[in-house]
């Protein structure tokens, strides 16, 4: 394997040592990156010459889940129900960078959108733009705070991940076209 693939399968082991560092710790919890190099099995050095920065390493992180989840025709081919759940405990988001892409790939899920519209999985006259921040910010908003939601609410997390994604899916039944 040359040079670029050694990069591409840092930066993979990388990307993966942060977000299960942060599924362990919580968004807010802060990333150590000395515990994101011993978790990736590389240089700590590694992190700023390849992604520049901790924000950077995340961004990456997350988006690659995103990329990964709509990379496959089969992703792309399911309702939009579908790729919604099977984002809503995967995404994460940045707090304080406004050059974070919030929507990777916006015109391809917007495309999704308007697709699921066009063959009735979605309401006629569904404002897909507005469907797709709302759907977004819900699940990146609780993927943030379900620990500190947790607490307040006196349930324990993993109890209170069953009901919220029970009410994620009563939210999106509500978007079955009649």
């Amino acid at each position: 394997m040359g040079a670029t693939g050694d990069r591409a399968a840092t930066e993979d082991r990388l990307a993966l040592a942060a977000l299960r560092l942060i599924q362990r710790n919580g968004v807010l919890g802060g990333l150590n990156l000395r515990e994101v190099a011993d978790e990736a099995g590389v240089n700590r050095g590694l992190i700023y010459h390849y992604f520049g920065s901790r924000r950077d390493l995340v961004r990456t992180a997350i988006n690659r889940i995103v990329a990964g989840e709509r990379a496959t025709t089969e992703a792309r081919s399911l309702p939009f129900r579908e790729r919604r759940r099977r984002m809503f405990s995967a995404l994460l988001a940045l707090d304080g960078d406004d050059t974070f892409p919030a929507f990777p790939q916006l015109e391809a899920s917007l495309d999704d959108l308007r697709r699921d519209v066009e063959r009735g999985r979605l309401p006629a006259g569904t404002d897909v733009a507005a469907l797709h921040a709302v759907t977004s910010a819900t699940m990146r908003g609780y993927a943030i705070f379900r620990d500190a939601f947790a607490r307040e609410l006196g349930v324990a997390v993993d109890e209170l991940d069953r009901r919220a994604g029970d009410a994620f899916e009563q939210l999106l039944t509500s978007l079955d076209p009649k």
